[in-house]
């Protein structure tokens, strides 16, 4: 864990950004299966079609696998907010406030076009529901867009409380009734909860590197292994991985070639393998030996083997220059400028513009339904998250640094 001034600047990887690119194209079409064909997204409800329990369990999921993609973001969290943490010579709160108001500021802009859409087609979710009867999507948006439940909801639980299961809080459940941490279901905007621990993932790695500041370098592996055992087998561990990641960085790049990249390869296919099966015995053994211990600790199995297979995948990526190339093509880094905009503003549309088209076709043809709610409303997901990047993202990184400075 020795600085040497040789780490290079992971920001500026662009098959980085790329990844977060894919990553945000999977949540979204995970969350449309959820919605109209549910047993295609892995969720509970009723198949519409005979293929649909097949192709989930084949290496199509890989295309819609939502859930590993949110660890991939954790990972590649960690991985990218190191360097900005370690070169900062700003205090810790006000490299804590920056991160507030990088976050905070595309979150209640995305909370307020979701308020627009819900109060536009405040009936399309139900509509939708009465043709596809996915479980999921009753669970979701359940808010009874009153002043002052929008008000918690878009100021307090989206960033900074979370809600229930999903918090940071919720391990103290006395701590967790003090914040006011509110059932998912009654999320505007559920994907919200991601953003939730991404701020305080972030502030977990802040407070890691402004304690390793003042230590000698035998004495930084103590703390490190204090912070992964208060994580756990939880997301939040992600973080701490991908921190880790890039302090062996400058070491992974000197390793050879040849064998770097066949290692690199393998670890993808690896990796693709445990997110696309989700049910490898050595990985379930593991978890049932460790799935208890720390403070946090994954939701389930099925998490479980999507975070490792999240993590192999970008440790395979970081040693696999073949596929770094590929990944840095052009239409891939724009791509994965847009991805946090898109990340932000797609459950919104889905929930009201993809589910007005849903029900208004689905009495007619249940697979043109499907097919035309996703083409119309990813269409204008990335549509406006064009103007969203350009107008509202940017605008935040500029304002966080110049108020943090």
């Amino acid at each position: 864990m020795k600085q040497n001034g040789a780490l290079p600047a992971a920001p500026k990887l662009l098959f980085v950004e790329s990844l977060r690119g894919l990553a945000a194209c999977q949540v979204v079409l995970l969350h449309y299966c959820a919605a109209f064909l549910p047993v295609l997204a892995r969720v509970p409800g009723q198949a519409r079609f005979p293929a649909e329990s097949w192709l989930s369990h084949s290496p199509f999921f890989l295309l819609l696998d939502g859930y590993s993609s949110v660890y991939l973001f954790f990972v590649m969290s960690g991985f990218v907010l190191a360097p900005s943490f370690q070169y900062s010579t700003m205090p810790a709160w006000r490299t804590a406030l920056k991160r507030l108001i990088r976050l905070q500021l595309p979150v209640l802009a995305a909370f307020g076009l979701a308020v627009i859409l819900s109060l536009a087609l405040p009936s399309a979710k139900q509509h939708a529901f009465a043709y596809s009867r996915s479980p999921w999507l009753d669970f979701m948006n359940h808010n009874s867009m009153q002043i002052w439940p929008l008000l918690q909801d878009g100021l307090w639980n989206s960033l900074l409380a979370g809600y229930q299961n999903l918090s940071v809080f919720s391990p103290w459940p006395q701590l967790a009734s003090l914040m006011h941490v509110a059932p998912l279901e009654t999320a505007l905007n559920s994907p919200m909860w991601t953003i939730h621990v991404e701020f305080w993932g972030s502030l977990m790695l802040i407070a890691l590197v402004y304690l390793l500041r003042g230590l000698g370098g035998h004495r930084r592996w103590p703390v490190l292994l204090l912070f992964f055992c208060l994580a756990g087998s939880s997301q939040l561990s992600l973080f701490l991985a991908g921190y880790c990641l890039y302090q062996v960085w400058p070491w992974l790049q000197a390793i050879r070639p040849r064998l770097k990249n066949v290692a690199g390869l393998a670890m993808v296919l690896a990796g693709l393998m445990a997110c696309g099966s989700k049910s490898i015995p050595l990985l379930s053994t593991v978890w049932n030996a460790i799935g208890q211990l720390g403070l946090y600790h994954a939701d389930s199995d099925f998490h479980w083997q999507s975070q490792i297979g999240a993590l192999a995948i970008f440790m395979g990526v970081l040693l696999c220059v073949p596929l770094q190339r590929w990944l840095s093509r052009p239409l891939l880094t724009g791509l994965g400028r847009l991805s946090f905009s898109v990340y932000l503003l797609h459950f919104p549309i889905l929930i009201t513009l993809g589910c007005a088209i849903f029900a208004a076709l689905a009495g007619y043809s249940y697979a043109w339904a499907c097919a035309l709610s996703v083409l119309v409303g990813a269409g204008a997901t990335f549509a406006l998250a064009y103007c969203f990047e350009r107008y509202v993202d940017r605008r935040a990184i500029a304002l966080a640094r110049r108020y943090a400075v």
